[in-house]
C-alpha cells in the first residue's frame, strides 16, 4: 500500500497548508528483514520515493526528509559492528548505516536527512560520562557528513546518564545529559533536533521541558528549562 499512503500524504499537505516539513515513517518500524537480519531499506526506500513524489506533486515547497533511522550502538566485539564508526560511546550498528548509504543512493530527492539514537548500547550498557556519551551524536554527524551534505535532523535522541546517576523528568543529571547531546549535535553541524516526550512522564527517564501538565502542580519548568 505503498501508493495508498504517498497519496495520505499528498492529501495531508494539501488539507493543511501550515505543514512544512514531512518526515517519511519512524524508524522502520515494520521493514525489519527477520530471514536476512538486517533491514528492508529497499522496501522503506521504494516507501519514501512514492511519498517524496506524491507530496512534491501538490505542494513542492514542502520539504521531505527521511530515512529517520535508528542508529544503535553496541558494545565493542558484538556481532554486526561498524568497523569504521566507534568511538567511547560504542559501536554503530553495521545495519543502522547500511540503511543510511542505501537511501542516500537511491532516493529521487531529499531536503533533510533524520536520524535517532541513543546514547546507551543495545545491550544496555550507560555511557561512562555525559560528554563520553553525547560524543556520539558529532561523530555520526561526521560520517554522515562524508556521504551528504544534506541538512541533519535528530527526529529523536535519547541522553543518558552514567551508572548510578540519577535520570527522569526532573533530575539534574538528565537535563546535563541533553544539554551534552545537543551541544555535541551543534558541533557536528546538525540543523535540529525534536524532543521526544517533552512533557514529563514517569514512563520516560529523560529530562522534561516542563512536568506533567496532567496533575494540578504540573506544567512547571524543569532544570532543563530554568531560568
Amino acid at each position: 500500500h505503498y501508493g495508498d499512503f504517498a497519496k495520505l500524504a499528498a492529501a495531508a499537505v494539501q488539507r493543511y497548508p501550515q505543514v512544512s516539513r514531512v518526515l517519511v515513517w519512524n524508524e522502520l518500524k515494520g521493514f525489519y528483514d527477520d530471514a536476512a537480519n538486517r533491514w528492508d531499506y529497499e522496501g522503506y526506500t521504494a516507501l519514501y520515493n512514492e511519498v517524496y513524489k506524491a507530496v512534491k506533486a501538490v505542494r513542492p515547497d514542502v520539504q521531505i526528509g527521511g530515512p529517520y533511522a535508528v542508529i544503535t550502538s553496541l558494545d565493542p566485539g558484538q556481532p554486526d559492528g561498524s568497523a569504521e564508526l566507534k568511538g567511547d560511546w560504542g559501536v554503530a550498528d553495521q545495519r543502522s548505516l547500511d540503511i543510511v548509504d542505501y537511501w542516500l543512493k537511491n532516493n529521487v530527492g531529499a531536503d533533510f536527512i533524520a536520524l535517532d539514537g541513543a546514547t546507551a548500547t543495545r545491550q544496555k550498557t550507560a555511557p561512562p560520562t555525559i560528554d563520553q556519551g553525547s560524543e556520539k551524536y558529532a561523530a555520526i554527524e561526521g560520517w554522515v557528513r562524508q556521504r551528504t551534505q544534506l541538512p541533519i535532523w535528530w527526529a529523536e535522541f535519547y541522553a543518558e546518564v552514567p551508572e548510578g546517576a540519577e535520570a527522569g523528568q526532573s533530575a539534574p543529571a538528565s537535563a546535563v545529559a541533553d544539554l551534552g547531546a545537543i551541544a555535541a549535535m551543534a558541533r557536528g553541524g546538525a540543523a535540529g533536533a525534536l524532543k521526544w516526550g517533552p512533557q514529563g512522564s514517569k514512563s520516560l527517564k529523560y529530562a522534561a521541558l516542563w512536568t506533567d501538565s496532567t496533575k494540578d502542580d504540573g506544567g512547571q519548568s524543569t532544570p532543563l528549562t530554568a531560568p
